[in-house]
């Protein structure tokens, strides 16, 4: 019997450890904006200006729990935003359309 529980305590530390492992780190950014390749990405600040074009707009602002739930990736697709935007992780900045975000 002691055997067996030492076996099952030993099997949920490992399972447990893995899981942190496993864990997406979250972003840290305070912007998601788009590039000229259709792409989102992150930016820790955004001064520049968007050039208009049709689809989603070209700068979002991360919510707090967008900085908890986003998933830190290379970039983002316009399905990944919309999802976002619906889980109210990031919001549309005032001001600013649809386009490309171009840094100043």
């Amino acid at each position: 019997m002691k055997r067996l529980s030492i076996g099952l305590l030993l099997a949920i530390v490992a399972i447990g450890g893995s899981s942190f492992k496993n864990a997406k780190k979250a972003i840290t950014e305070n912007y998601i904006v788009q590039t000229s390749s259709g792409y989102f990405i992150r930016l820790a600040t955004a001064p520049g200006a968007c050039m208009s074009s049709s689809g989603l707009n070209c700068k979002y602002a991360v919510t707090a729990f967008g900085r908890i739930y986003i998933p830190a990736q290379s970039s983002y697709t316009s399905n990944n935003i919309q999802d976002y935007l619906d889980d109210d992780w990031l919001e549309p900045i005032d001001g600013i359309g649809s386009g490309i975000y171009h840094p100043l």
